[in-house]
């Protein structure tokens, strides 16, 4: 039985966290729902397109409760001896330093509940390995290798795509990621789905090589891994 204010195991959710069986987890996850709005004027904002960019109230709820459960499984095996690391993207909305970040803005609220976590449990504050010196005390740290696909720095051939699709249904992301427009990609230098899936394959590699060294240096511990993408880099990543 479960102490009181503890979840118990039937309790835990989030299936796609292994409950035994592992000492690396690495979670490659979207950021949370955010304000897709689009600023008249990249440059000159109006005081409500300040908001563009960021997690919505509902997102940032989400992203809360999906944290939980995922921290929860994580920890239902060896609580006292699991460590975090939090990695997120660094891209802003539009690529506009004005708007959000929403990538970085879903990993400080996993951030968060990793920390109160480990403080209602009096577990030791060095499990949020993010806050030691090698990380520079960041709640999370940004990493570009899983930014937003940079096809967006290539505005004319992403305007082709628009126009030839009317915005960015799911055909227009569909056939991105089938890179059915390859030629003209590559005539103007844009990213393509393989580039995409090359650069996040890099990042992930970074982090378990970390563990790798983590684990020789602390072979009684578990390490989480935890980065925070986009949804336009996971597809052609798990493709």
């Amino acid at each position: 039985m479960s102490e009181p204010g503890e979840v118990s195991p039937e309790q835990i959710v989030a299936p796609e966290i292994p409950r035994s069986g592992w000492e690396t987890l690495i979670i490659l996850q979207r950021h949370g729902r955010y304000d897709n709005r689009r600023p008249i004027d990249g440059q000159n904002l109006a005081e409500e397109e300040k908001g563009y960019g960021h997690l919505t109230e509902e997102g940032k709820l989400e992203a809360k409760k999906r944290a939980n459960e995922r921290i929860d499984a994580a920890l239902s095996q060896d609580p006292q001896n699991t460590d975090f690391l939090i990695v997120n993207s660094p891209t802003f909305w539009l690529d506009n330093e004005q708007l959000g970040q929403r990538a970085k803005e879903t990993a400080e609220i996993i951030a968060g509940e990793v920390i109160e976590r480990l403080k209602s449990k009096d577990y030791q504050k060095n499990q949020f390995l993010n806050h030691s010196n090698r990380f520079h005390e960041d709640l999370s740290r940004p990493d570009p290798r899983i930014g937003e696909a940079k096809m967006f720095q290539v505005p004319e051939f992403v305007n082709v795509l628009r126009e030839e699709y009317n915005g960015q249904p799911p055909e227009f992301w569909k056939d991105y990621y089938r890179d059915d427009h390859k030629e003209l990609r590559e005539q103007l230098h844009a990213e393509g789905p393989e580039d995409i899936a090359r650069r996040i394959d890099r990042s992930v590699k970074v982090v378990a090589r970390f563990a790798r060294g983590y684990h020789q240096q602390h072979p009684d511990r578990k390490l989480v891994g935890w980065m925070i993408t986009h949804g336009d880099g996971l597809e052609p990543y798990l493709q």
